[in-house]
């Protein structure tokens, strides 16, 4: 039996690669102190961190499905997702019955710059200018962006699902921060 799960409480973001009864891959991110760990059988201990080692059928009622790509995805960016490093978000949503694509580069708990894009128009946020006439950079801290079941559950169509927050990799929002160079910031 092979799957992917997530789990999360007030503090920590886990996500689990399962093949049989045991974890063999367990990404841990801990939003109060910023730790980011992958963890494999083979390196079972990081720090004050270790692998579970509940058998699956012990632990299934706290976690939920995710797709492999998901998964990988994470374990890709988990080393990039360090609180004092860079992060980088994107947020799929509707709003006003259409869809509203909303990138954020995090530079520690906060946002560093914001690109909004709904209904064809784009606005850019900054350090040097977080407002602008209708709206503003986020202000919420990265350590309690909502990840809740339904943002983590992607199984179909993963990067076509709306209300989905999800990483990313510093190229991708560097790409469409760029393709939107002559937008206000």
């Amino acid at each position: 039996m092979e799957g992917y799960y997530a789990s999360e409480d007030d503090y920590m973001r886990l996500f689990y690669h399962y093949d049989g009864e045991m974890a063999q891959r367990l990404i841990i991110l801990n939003t109060i102190n910023g730790d980011v760990v992958r963890l494999t059988r083979q390196n079972p201990v990081s720090g004050c961190y270790d692998m579970d080692d509940r058998k699956y059928a012990e632990y299934h009622w706290t976690c939920f499905p995710i797709s492999e790509n998901k998964f990988e995805r994470i374990w890709e960016t988990a080393p990039e997702l360090d609180l004092l490093r860079d992060r980088y978000v994107k947020g799929c949503f509707v709003v006003y019955g259409s869809e509203a694509l909303d990138y954020t580069h995090y530079h520690g708990e906060w946002a560093e710059r914001q690109i909004c894009i709904h209904k064809g128009k784009v606005e850019k946020f900054s350090q040097e200018k977080p407002v602008s006439e209708t709206s503003h950079m986020c202000d919420q801290p990265f350590s309690i962006l909502d990840f809740e079941e339904e943002d983590i559950i992607r199984t179909v169509n993963d990067d076509k699902e709306l209300g989905s927050i999800e990483f990313i990799s510093k190229e991708e929002f560097e790409k469409v921060w760029h393709s939107f160079d002559n937008s206000e910031t």
